[in-house]
């Protein structure tokens, strides 16, 4: 140490100083964020076990921790309002395309000089851009479940077909050829859950896609705000009737078609047991399907489309990703937000989930799975509407579809009193 000139003691103390700094830095990041610098986001998510793990995934990525906090659906917007109005509302908040119309107004809007328009679209799927204001971006798409369609291959063998429908007008024939009925016209042995409401699963968002498909979006947007849009026209046809009454033939006993009744048990189920050829549920329940039954031989097709259409279409459950304009922590939130909807982060929720990513650059980056390849092209297909209360909503088209199944009214005369709910329920 006598031979060090001054310049070195003065270089060594610097580096001594500088392992000092860099070993109370990694005690603070490994620690939990404490230190002065650090912030802590509360966001609050759906009960999907898959969406905590994602998130809590990130919290040792930068000195921002996530405080994850799961909320069912059912209590999501209830206990937003109530928390907002206490002063504790989350950061940030994880909620599905159909809450969307009820948490727009509080959400921060990322004006479009930040987040351009055309990266929006150039990054995300086409779902996505019900998330676009005249501001700008309300909240980033982060997954998306599109609607599929399940189907039993020993029960397609045994009726002699190759294949599940490509199309709904082939649906009649498929439907004929697996479906058993006795003398009376008894259906003893089903072809597909079509036609009734409480035993069918999603059939609201089944009824959604097939109104999307025959070209109604049900909901309207106006510059004022939404008009309901179910009864109306296009061209000289009435999509909405004609969707109607091609759902609840299967249900009609006195349509060759018929193939469905409430006496079933719900359709899920029946498919689990091997029992129902044709089942149409998400992909995130691929493999539920799978788990619970081993021995099902079943396979995974697109939804059906109208064969003279030019748009390919189905339903998709989006989850997208927002700052709430309460938040105490804004600049930190919304680096959250593009961190969860980054490439890295949409490989990570794939990996973890087998589902698709909200992010078009990573489509089809699986070509070892076949029942992937499905879900990222539905993906691509996917389309939601402004639903102004799922709850609400559902209930609405419940009352429409058991309106004619029962005969209490024409399918004209159900799809008329559906849209004049809508609109009342927008009007509130």
């Amino acid at each position: 140490m006598k031979n060090l000139t001054k310049f070195q003691l003065v270089l060594l103390g610097l580096f001594f100083v500088a392992i000092l700094a860099g070993v109370a830095s990694f005690a603070l990041y490994k620690g939990g964020k404490s230190g002065p610098g650090a912030v802590n986001l509360t966001i609050w998510g759906p009960t999907d076990a898959s969406y905590s793990a994602f998130v809590e995934s990130f919290s040792q990525e930068t000195e921002t921790a996530n405080v994850y906090v799961a909320k069912s659906e059912a209590a999501f917007e209830r206990d937003l309002i109530s928390a907002i109005a206490d002063g504790v509302a989350p950061d940030i908040v994880i909620f599905p395309e159909s809450f969307f119309t009820a948490v727009a107004s509080r959400l921060m809007v990322i004006p479009y000089d930040s987040y351009p328009i055309r990266d929006f679209k150039d990054t995300f799927l086409e779902e996505g851009g019900m998330f676009l204001t005249e501001q700008g971006v309300a909240a980033l798409p982060l997954s998306v479940d599109p609607l599929v369609l399940y189907w039993n291959r020993d029960s397609f063998s045994a009726a002699g077909l190759p294949r599940p429908p490509e199309f709904w007008e082939e649906m009649f024939y498929v439907v004929s050829r697996l479906a058993k009925r006795t003398e009376k016209g008894e259906v003893v042995s089903p072809a597909l859950a079509f036609g009734e409401y409480g035993n069918v699963n999603h059939a609201k968002e089944i009824l959604s896609a097939l109104l999307l498909q025959a070209g109604t979006p049900i909901i309207g947007k106006t510059p004022e705000g939404f008009n309901a849009v179910l009864a109306d026209s296009v061209g000289q046809l009435y999509p909405a009737v004609s969707v109607l009454s091609f759902y609840t033939d299967f249900a009609n006993p006195l349509k060759t078609v018929y193939s469905w009744n409430k006496s079933f048990p719900p359709a899920k189920d029946y498919f689990l047991a091997g029992a129902l050829p044709i089942y149409i549920g998400f992909a995130s329940e691929f493999k539920e399907i799978r788990e619970k039954n081993p021995n099902l031989n079943f396979d995974v097709s697109r939804l059906p489309q109208l064969k003279d259409s030019k748009n390919k279409i189905t339903f998709g459950k989006m989850r997208a990703v927002a700052v709430l304009k309460t938040s105490r922590n804004i600049s930190a939130a919304v680096s959250r937000i593009y961190l969860l909807t980054d490439k890295n982060a949409g490989l990570l929720w794939s990996a973890k989930t087998g589902l698709p990513s909200a992010r078009r650059d990573l489509l089809f980056t699986d070509q070892t799975n076949p029942a992937r390849a499905i879900f990222d092209q539905s993906a691509l297909w996917a389309r939601g509407w402004p639903d102004p209360s799922p709850s609400a909503t559902s209930a609405i088209f419940q009352r429409m579809v058991e309106a004619v199944v029962t005969g209490r009214l024409s399918v004209s005369e159900a799809v008329g009193q559906a849209n004049t709910e809508l609109s009342a329920l927008i009007g509130r």
